[in-house]
């Protein structure tokens, strides 16, 4: 078994030996570029859908919220496009979606993707997992999580037959989602037994707090600087 240190901020990018794309939105992607001139030897590990047609799209509106335009040119050597589970190296992996359905979700939050034959509600075929082998069970990190937290555990434990799950990093993509929407995905948690959750980013402050009441010590909070050991 390995043993991981997860640190939130790393500070010598150069000492880096993977890098991973959550998903293809520029809020997760916009580093790139700078990441790319301080490290020369990571290779950036995306999702074989990823590409520059990401959109949010309300009405007439359209605001283009993916990948660095051009990123794939200027680094063809150093992006590798992956596709199903990808054993990134020992104890750790990289996990897709393998629900049906999920553009109902991207439908829901007026995210498109533009194609050649017009618009369509993002699936999130572009977001993955990372998940990590550690003695206590196996560990989630994700990003905006935005196609369901629940659907991310589950569709992980159906990778890892008979393991369990013990914990779950990430944003949730709960702030503009209702209380009972948001004490849903805590007791879904709660009935896998995911037993330490770490939130931030897309989560924010109130759903936080909503959270925190019902997973209690489980519950801790993403920060700048935090160091998480497995």
């Amino acid at each position: 078994m390995v043993q991981y240190n997860y640190v939130a901020f790393i500070a010598k990018e150069e000492k880096v030996d993977y890098a991973v794309l959550s998903h293809a939105h520029y809020d997760h992607a916009n580093g790139i570029p700078g990441f790319m001139a301080r490290n020369t030897k990571a290779k950036w590990y995306v999702r074989e859908a990823t590409a520059e047609d990401c959109y949010f799209k309300k009405f007439i509106f359209r605001k283009y919220i993916g990948i660095p335009k051009g990123m794939e040119e200027q680094y063809p050597a150093r992006i590798e496009r992956i596709s199903g589970t990808y054993r990134l190296t020992e104890g750790v992996h990289l996990i897709p979606h393998t629900t049906k359905g999920l553009d109902a979700i991207g439908k829901r939050e007026t995210m498109y993707r533009k194609t050649a034959q017009g618009w369509r509600p993002d699936d999130f075929d572009h977001e993955q997992s990372l998940v990590l082998e550690t003695e206590k069970g196996l560990v989630i990190i994700n990003s905006c999580s935005h196609g369901g937290v629940g659907t991310i555990v589950r569709e992980v434990k159906a990778e890892f037959p008979g393991k369990t799950v013990y914990g779950f990093i990430g944003g949730m993509h709960l702030f503009n989602k209702k209380e009972s929407e948001i004490r849903a995905v805590a007791e879904a948690l709660k009935s896998k037994d995911v037993k330490f959750v770490c939130t931030g980013h897309c989560t924010k402050e109130r759903a936080f707090r909503i959270l925190k009441e019902e997973l209690g010590e489980r519950l801790a909070q993403l920060k700048v600087g935090l160091q998480i050991e497995f």
